[in-house]
């Protein structure tokens, strides 16, 4: 498996639809699903048209998390927040900062064995950052949804 590289993020302002999973079973695939039919109700869209996949432990919309879960947010990348939101769509704030970048290339149905690499072998020997920071995903014009195939990066915060 690659090794990371290492680059300062500048940090973007993200909305979308977000939900709590665990682990375990992680129906993130259905989040998107109900996700990608609404993404034109996002306002303020940027231009980079990127999407993001946030795992996190905080947001203000989840007062407590059950021990052992995680949110996870399937979002777009936005200029700005409306002073309305679309109905069920929340926004975050992905923080500035250094992380470590791994690229998944092939097909989405692999993405598991690449963020299994990740958690269970790259990161015991990491040195991560505060895990409040999230971790995410990047979807680019490198990704084809219909296909679901091509390359997807995967941000890890780190010291």
């Amino acid at each position: 498996m690659q090794m990371p590289k290492i680059v300062q993020f500048e940090g973007a302002k993200a909305m979308g639809l977000l939900g709590v999973f665990n682990p375990m079973d992680a129906q993130i695939g259905k989040l998107w699903d109900d996700f990608v039919p609404r993404m034109s109700e996002v306002p303020n869209q940027a231009a980079n048209n990127h999407a993001f996949g946030i795992c996190t432990m905080q947001h203000p919309d989840i007062n407590t998390l059950p021990s052992g879960q995680f949110i996870y947010m399937a979002s777009l990348a936005v200029d700005a927040y409306p002073a309305v939101l679309p109905q069920g769509m929340t926004t975050f704030e992905l923080p500035a900062g250094k992380y470590a970048v791994f690229t998944h290339t092939g097909k989405l149905a692999d993405f598991g064995n690449t963020v299994r690499y990740i958690y269970d072998e790259w990161l015991k020997t990491a040195n991560r950052a505060d895990y409040s920071y999230p971790d995410f995903e990047l979807y680019d014009e490198r990704f084809d949804p219909n296909a679901e195939t091509g390359e997807i990066d995967i941000y890890i915060p780190v010291l």
